[in-house]
């Protein structure tokens, strides 16, 4: 388990205000912001290494505010813009424990935050070809953006990473990162590129497939998304077929 929860999440989840609000509306996927600490080994990650980091982890509010400001804590994953930059981290930090703020529009659909709902039978399910590492969050939350879920984000709760080194799986996805896609190397030997086009295949599914009832859009700046995908031109071109009018 490498994503630690505040003191107060469960409580603040089980609050009558919060309730109340997922009682009202069944498509209320409520953001649990996401940040990260460094970690307080250099070297290893042993039982020393272990107990410092645990004991560095902030429980409340209060600390993760003061960590921010003084620079010991930030938003998780900063170097992936598209995965948390639709949080509304700034507006956070003055957020009462359980309100509820809307998240307007999504600034890619790499957006993969961690989230809280009620399981209800239309929510959509991870895909199961994403098993494993690489894109089974961020294609479950398009696909619940795409049938009408709406996101807001909650105050005076997070989540914390807990800071380890990279585990194998995500040295598969690394290898091949930084290849130039107009070489000869055949990126779908790759895990990642392999992956990147099933969600190509996965995403041009959604848009054809699937109408569009989103109550949370694309931002009008969203990010260019397929610059990050390891995959060819023709790779990422999807059909586009006319979709079914909505009732």
């Amino acid at each position: 388990i490498d994503f630690w929860l505040s003191d107060n999440l469960y409580n603040t989840l089980q609050s009558n205000s919060v309730r109340q609000q997922l009682a009202d509306d069944s498509q209320l996927a409520l953001v649990v912001p996401a940040f990260q600490i460094p970690s307080q080994c250099r070297i290893n990650e042993g039982h020393e290494c272990r107990t410092a980091n645990i004991a560095h982890i902030p429980r409340t509010k209060e600390d993760m505010v003061f960590m921010v400001n003084h620079q010991q804590a930030s938003a998780f994953d900063p170097t992936n813009k598209g995965g948390h930059g639709s949080t509304r981290y700034g507006d956070w930090n003055s957020m009462d424990e359980g309100s509820i703020m809307t998240i307007p529009c999504v600034t890619s659909n790499r957006y993969e935050p961690y989230l809280a709902f009620r399981f209800c039978e239309d929510l959509p399910p991870f895909q199961d070809h994403f098993t494993g590492y690489g894109k089974n969050k961020m294609t479950q939350i398009m696909h619940m953006r795409r049938n009408g879920y709406l996101f807001k984000q909650l105050g005076g709760s997070f989540l914390v990473h807990y800071p380890h080194m990279d585990s194998k799986s995500r040295k598969e996805w690394n290898v091949g990162k930084q290849r130039d896609k107009k070489t000869d190397v055949e990126l779908l030997t790759f895990k990642r590129g392999r992956v990147d086009k099933v969600f190509a295949e996965f995403r041009c599914w959604l848009e054809n497939e699937i109408i569009d009832d989103s109550r949370t859009p694309m931002c009008s700046d969203a990010l260019d998304d397929d610059e990050k995908l390891l995959l060819r031109s023709e790779d990422k071109i999807c059909k586009r077929v006319r979709q079914p009018a909505k009732n």
